[in-house]
């Protein structure tokens, strides 16, 4: 038969195509913590609305301020000091649960533009008339329980009269507890 050529083939790097790894190399860095419990800093620079109430708007302004949020003890006090240099804070409000901060707002700060605004907020819960979710179907099934309670005092039904009154009571009144915020 035909004799067969014999040889080797050698593979060579192609300079179009440099080998590249399979996955790149992990760059990335861990996340940080949250929520973040952890500042490092020495507080920040703020605008205070000044005078607190608004009494005559036009005399209202913005007072730079710097804010410190430190621990006394086991509670968080925010202090405010007219500069990050002074000794002492002119205003020291420790921090309660009743406290929330706002959503971040827009407010004119000058003739030429707005500053971004967050409000400390005391938030307090008042009984005001108004039925709660829950009511609505517990009053549901006690007027359909109405026809029944009417057969029950037509045939002088003591005892079905008492339930009917016990389960009126535990509805409870109509109201509801609304938040109310300063």
């Amino acid at each position: 038969g035909p004799e067969g050529v014999e040889g080797t083939f050698q593979r060579t790097d192609s300079q179009e195509t440099p080998p590249t790894p399979l996955f790149d190399d992990d760059v990335s860095q861990p996340l940080e913590d949250f929520p973040r419990v952890e500042y490092k800093g020495d507080g920040w620079e703020m605008h205070l609305r000044q005078p607190n109430k608004k009494k005559i708007t036009g005399q209202r302004f913005w007072k730079k301020v710097f804010v410190r949020l430190v621990n006394q003890g086991d509670n968080p006090v925010l202090q405010l000091y007219n500069t990050k240099d002074d000794k002492d804070p002119f205003q020291e409000l420790p921090m309660q649960a009743c406290y929330s901060v706002s959503d971040i707002g827009a407010q004119q700060f000058d003739a030429y533009g707005k500053i971004f605004t967050v409000k400390l907020q005391y938030v307090f819960y008042k009984e005001r008339p108004g039925v709660r979710p829950g009511q609505v179907t517990k009053a549901e099934r006690l007027t359909n329980k109405l026809s029944q309670f009417a057969s029950y005092a037509i045939q002088g039904d003591y005892q079905g009269c008492k339930e009917f009154g016990s389960d009126l009571r535990k509805l409870g009144l109509p109201v509801e507890h609304a938040p109310q915020v300063n």
